[in-house]
């Protein structure tokens, strides 16, 4: 969820880190499932760029119309509008949920191209997986950790700025 963070301080408006981690979980349950039933490989069809598309797709046309309805009963429930602090906008622009569920889609499989032997990231078109190795599990999640770090701290930074300026 770190290259989450740093996109959404990118650009707030234009992504969606809940339609991101969606995505994620999503493409995740495939390999839990396999572990789970100890029938490797684990990292099957939703762990290449076509089944990363198909996830993101489905997050987007099902996920969207549930988070904006999670997002309204959220600001029903603290009896919040547009002037609160706790107030979240409940629309989610396609181009926000779109994002988030591509580069969720895409960056996990990228991602999990560098850790994992059993992936095959452009299957069908090739069984190999050339991101094998070129960076360590260390750097790997270091990279996560330094852009969650970084995000988090910008949005941290603008949210309180927000407050501020009320």
């Amino acid at each position: 969820m770190g290259p989450a963070l740093a996109v959404k301080a990118v650009a707030p408006r234009y992504f969606s880190f809940v339609i991101f981690g969606v995505t994620q979980v999503a493409i995740d349950a495939e390999a839990a499932f396999y572990l789970f039933t100890d029938d490797p490989p684990y990292h099957r069809f939703l762990h290449t760029y076509l089944g990363a598309t198909i996830v993101a797709l489905l997050a987007v046309v099902i996920g969207r119309p549930l988070l904006a309805y999670a997002l309204r009963s959220w600001n029903r429930l603290v009896r919040a509008d547009g002037d609160s602090p706790l107030w979240i906008e409940p629309r989610v622009p396609l181009i926000a949920a779109v994002s988030g569920a591509l580069i969720g889609g895409y960056s996990h499989v990228l991602l999990d191209s560098f850790l994992y032997s059993d992936m095959r990231p452009i299957s069908p078109l090739s069984d190999t997986n050339a991101a094998l190795n070129m960076l360590s599990t260390l750097e790997v999640y270091a990279l996560c950790f330094a852009l969650g770090l970084l995000g988090g701290a910008a949005l941290a930074a603008r949210w309180l700025w927000s407050l501020r300026s009320r």
